[in-house]
């Protein structure tokens, strides 16, 4: 019996209407508890690497830019600095301007130059984010290059990224540190490739067919954000690498973890947003995050023939949704302690402009992400496109066989629950309509997820399956029947 099944009903006596009560109040505080405690133990490392030392970190951005790995532009195109350096400049900024310990961890000090005016050059021009922060990085006192008012306290987001920064500058320049994160985003993917296709090789060999599709389902997702996720240009940016490793270590402990939901995987959901919440940069960690525990667990249970209860679905995803509300809560007050009532105006009134649709319709998102293909695909536009088309049509032809077609109960709960998963990539770029359609450039990036599950989905739908030997169904019912007891 799972946790929430003792929850209240009409035959149970008073004591036990009571205790599953209980149960069912103290779920939700603990999962909110457990997003607001990773939040919690994210600052407390920031606060940590804060009285770190800022002589090694000015001296390591000194020799960046003497290699020429840290320039005036904000949005390069090349394969050493990537495309999104904006980011780099900023997280440079906040290891410049630093204030007091507290007040940095909660809300670093950047330079916006286009707010509250704009910051122009000596020819006329609006100075970029990276000029300023190359001036920052060789001033002895880059607190005073500008005048008060152009220090932004961006108390926003967590920023959970400036760990790994803030121990690495202190010890290397950022051609090393790119590096660092592109070769571990690298190879994380490909561990994670072949142990699934060995995995798929000894489900084939044993004829569990099942087991084997599952595996060779999770080997072409490692594949799309391989060949779709845009790492030759973001795995190596300050902001989207941490994030990656995240992302791409979170796939690989879900993809290779049995189907047992209970409450210790609610709690696992609820941190892994949480986790997700503190490297955002609003470029999609969050949905990704949540895409991958939805379709790693169709693909478990599909692995397994095992029964996705709908109880569980709805309680994964709960976990997932106050995982985030927890993480946030503890952020907005940490702001509204050190920032006051300002810091949560800025916050809600960015997630209002964000959120809204009035300056995008969907089609214009769709625009939007059509056009920034180019930043997936290692250069190569029309591949990336014809991927997410084929990717959508196959999703389409396993939910009309899903919803129209004969097969098992677990087999169809497997496949919506996989198609959820795109769901929640397509509900992400609608809701977040603004954001989307301007920063498209890599929220296209989430578009990795829909091409490898779209023709998973289909597999699963679709693929006639036999039965596993019988020596392995009565090892696989032992297990499961262990698990339940567990």
């Amino acid at each position: 019996m799972t946790e929430l099944e003792a929850c209240p009903t009409g035959r149970a006596t008073a004591r036990d209407k009571s205790f599953g009560r209980a149960r069912c109040l103290v779920w939700p505080i603990a999962m909110t508890a457990t997003g607001a405690a990773v939040t919690v133990l994210l600052l407390l490392l920031l606060l940590a690497t804060e009285l770190l030392p800022s002589a090694p970190m000015q001296r390591n951005l000194q020799r960046s830019i003497a290699q020429g790995s840290l320039q005036p532009e904000d949005w390069p195109w090349d394969r050493t600095r990537g495309v999104n350096q904006y980011n780099d400049c900023l997280l440079v900024m906040m290891a410049r301007f630093r204030q007091s310990p507290l007040s940095s961890t909660v809300a670093p000090l950047v330079v916006f130059n286009d707010y509250p005016v704009p910051l122009l050059d000596g020819q006329g021009n609006r100075r970029t984010e990276c000029s300023i922060a190359i001036e920052a990085v060789q001033s002895a006192s880059p607190r005073e290059l500008l005048p008060r008012e152009s220090y932004f306290p961006y108390s926003r987001y967590v920023h959970g990224y400036r760990v790994p920064f803030h121990v690495l500058i202190s010890a290397m320049p950022l051609a090393e540190i790119r590096l660092f994160y592109r070769a571990v985003v690298v190879a994380l993917l490909i561990l994670i490739l072949a142990g699934q296709l060995y995995r798929s090789y000894r489900a084939f060999a044993s004829s569990d067919r099942s087991q084997a599709v599952a595996a060779l389902a999770f080997a072409g997702i490692t594949t799309s954000f391989l060949l779709f996720s845009g790492i030759d240009l973001f795995a190596q940016s300050l902001a989207h690498g941490p994030s990656d490793i995240i992302l791409i270590a979170a796939l690989g402990w879900l993809s290779f973890r049995p189907h047992r939901p209970g409450i210790r995987f609610d709690v696992i959901v609820a941190a892994l947003a949480g986790l997700a919440f503190g490297f955002d940069f609003l470029h999609g960690t969050v949905p990704m995050m949540l895409a991958m525990i939805l379709g790693s667990t169709a693909l478990q249970a599909f692995a397994a023939r095992a029964q996705i209860m709908l109880l569980d679905l709805v309680r994964s995803i709960g976990a997932f949704i106050l995982g985030v509300s927890g993480a946030l809560a503890a952020k907005l007050l940490a702001v509204l302690a050190l920032v006051g009532w300002e810091g949560i105006a800025s916050f809600f009134g960015q997630l209002s402009y964000r959120l809204g649709g009035d300056d995008y319709a969907l089609a214009d998102v769709v625009e939007a992400l059509r056009r920034s293909a180019v930043f997936i695909g290692w250069g190569i536009s029309f591949l990336p496109k014809a991927a997410v088309i084929l990717g959508f049509l196959a999703a389409a032809a396993a939910a009309l066989l899903a919803l129209f077609g004969r097969m098992a109960a677990w087999r169809k709960m497997a496949v919506l629950t996989a198609l959820l998963s795109i769901a929640a990539i397509v509900a992400w770029y609608a809701l977040f309509r603004n954001h989307t359609a301007v920063h498209a450039g890599f929220m296209v990036r989430l578009l990795a997820w829909p091409i490898a599950v779209g023709p998973a989905c289909l597999l699963l739908a679709a693929l006639p399956l036999r039965e596993p030997r019988a020596s392995d169904a009565a090892v696989r019912t032992s297990e499961s029947r262990a698990d339940q007891a567990g």
